[in-house]
């Protein structure tokens, strides 16, 4: 979902963006999954845990989605723990998520 904080000189800065217009498409991203957990979680009475893997997590966003309760995991680790009561949420991906976590388990729901 990409980093939250725009650095341009962070050498994992894959979409060179120095308009912030990266750091706003990744924000709403991880506010769509955060929305979605939320909402799954009213549906089935529990709490639904999110995961997040992303290479070019700086340690500042790291920390924050640690604030808002979302574990970030590390390649390949993400890829592992998918199971059938997963849903995979994944936006313009650098590498074939979709075809990675489908040859690995069967998730309950890709977006």
């Amino acid at each position: 979902l990409g980093d939250l904080f725009d650095d341009s000189n962070d050498k994992n800065d894959q979409m060179g963006s120095s308009n912030g217009s990266s750091e706003i498409r990744s924000h709403v991203q991880h506010a769509v999954a955060l929305t979605m957990a939320r909402i799954l979680g009213e549906h089935i009475g529990r709490e639904v845990r999110c995961y997040s893997q992303d290479p070019a997590y700086t340690q500042a966003t790291i920390e924050f989605l640690k604030s808002r309760n979302i574990m970030v995991l590390h390649d390949p680790q993400g890829f592992i723990d998918v199971d059938e009561s997963t849903l995979v949420f994944s936006v313009a991906p650098s590498v074939p998520v979709k075809q990675i976590v489908t040859e690995l388990a069967r998730p309950a729901i890709i977006i």
